[in-house]
């Protein structure tokens, strides 16, 4: 990867019944949240990923 392509980190935070899920960009001088989903029901985790 170079340098100059942005980065993102992926987090994902799994419990019995929801979980929640981030996107940040990685820029070292500006980092920034895309996007956050939280609380989002388990059951509905590969339908949510295949958004």
């Amino acid at each position: 990867m170079k340098e100059t392509e942005a980065k993102r980190i992926i987090g994902l935070d799994m419990h019995p019944d929801v979980f929640a899920a981030a996107a940040l960009d990685a820029d070292p001088k500006q980092p920034t949240v895309d996007w956050v989903q939280d609380r989002v029901p388990t059951a509905g985790l590969e339908a949510w990923a295949k958004k």
